[in-house]
């Protein structure tokens, strides 16, 4: 039995998490489809990656640990989501798109990893227009659970 990634971005509006999802990744042309649904970005199942974000599956010294767990302060939609997969999630986590930065600043990790960071987070900048330099890295993250 094998175990998949469910991730969603998410920004913070007025002090609320705001799901930026709703799009679907296009994993063909790697580009968000235009069409607006509420659904995860199609993450193919990489143990290295897994290990990387939360200590799944493998463990990787240069990756971020642990799992931090499942944020309080969730958006509805992704809460949502989250909630229907029950006791089958594990290891939820979440990361901003500082933490994320700071961690790729490393470009030996960067380019091992340029599928997941170029095709899935600079991607969610630029679809829904998010210039980094005027605005806190601090709100902006994606969050992740994975199931077996």
């Amino acid at each position: 039995m094998g175990c998949d990634i469910h991730l969603y971005a998410e920004k913070k509006i007025d002090e609320k998490w705001v799901c930026l999802n709703p799009l679907m990744w296009d994993v063909y042309d790697r580009k968000p489809y235009k069409h607006r649904t509420v659904e995860q970005f199609n993450i193919e199942r990489s143990y290295v990656l897994f290990g990387f974000l939360a200590n799944v599956r493998t463990l990787q010294e240069k990756g971020f640990g642990e799992a931090k767990g499942f944020p309080k302060d969730v958006s509805k939609e992704i809460k949502e989501k989250y909630e229907e997969w029950g006791l089958d999630a594990h290891s939820a986590s979440y990361l901003t798109l500082k933490e994320l930065n700071e961690k790729f600043a490393d470009t030996s990790i960067k380019s091992y990893f340029d599928f997941f960071y170029k095709d899935i987070i600079e991607n969610i900048l630029e679809y829904h227009n998010i210039d980094t330099l005027h605005k806190d890295e601090n709100d902006i993250r994606i969050v992740f659970w994975f199931d077996n």
